[in-house]
């Protein structure tokens, strides 16, 4: 319990500070790594029933499962009810510089009361042990969560799912990806308890954890579980 008032007091007072720091929006140019071609912008269709995923390389996947194979690194695109705003790559930086700005540039008079947020970042951000940048990510959540839900938006935060289970791991790998989640599931926890109660939690790691997942290079899902994460946030959305 004192743990979770702790990291709750804690969430508000960095949510504080980010809107103050927030008054004006920052920018960032965007690098595009793409094989396809480089970053995409599209102007968001009309005021239409959608769900717009947030993310980095593995929510590229989902899309990109949806899409016969096409991979494109840097993306804010509507695909049907779909709206894509994704970079390979993404750290907390990029949620807060390219992301979230290109977003609200873009499509401000769109997010209302049918419009549906996923978030689903974190995981290059598990790389080092502790994992203070979390303190950062419930703060600026609940800052965006507030403002996308007073237009009526629903709001839903993606937890980070696991990594390893590579092809051909060695020993090393795997110990190493064993220590990765280690860091995951601690940044998850933090998450799950910061979070404003207006926020709905999708628990993609335990999800993952109980029905299986595999990966390309341990990090990024292979075809099979991008589809079924895919399904997944959906049915979770509902």
């Amino acid at each position: 319990m004192k743990k979770r008032l702790w990291l709750h007091i804690t969430a508000v007072v960095m949510t504080m500070v980010m809107f103050i720091a927030m008054a004006v929006p920052a920018f960032a140019v965007t690098e595009t790594k793409a094989v396809e071609a480089q970053s995409v912008t599209t102007v968001i269709q009309g005021k239409k029933k959608k769900t717009i995923f947030i993310g980095d390389s593995r929510t590229a996947n989902l899309r990109q499962v949806r899409h016969n194979g096409k991979l494109i690194y840097d993306l804010l695109q509507q695909d049907g009810s779909i709206l894509w705003d994704f970079k390979w790559g993404a750290t907390f930086a990029d949620l807060t510089t390219t992301l979230v700005p290109r977003l609200e540039l873009q499509g401000l008079d769109t997010i209302d009361n049918k419009t549906k947020i996923v978030l689903w970042m974190g995981y290059n951000d598990t790389s080092s042990t502790p994992t203070a940048v979390v303190e950062e990510y419930i703060a600026y959540y609940n800052l965006m969560a507030m403002t996308w839900i007073a237009r009526g938006a629903k709001v839903y935060v993606m937890n980070v799912g696991p990594g390893g289970r590579m092809p051909g791991a060695t020993k090393k790998q795997k110990q190493g990806y064993t220590e990765r989640n280690k860091v995951i599931q601690t940044f998850n926890e933090k998450i799950s308890v910061g979070l404003l109660p207006q926020i709905e939690y999708i628990d993609c790691y335990g999800y993952l954890k109980d029905t299986g997942f595999g990966t390309t290079d341990g990090t990024h899902y292979n075809a099979a579980t991008s589809k079924k994460i895919y399904s997944f946030a959906l049915n979770a959305i509902r």
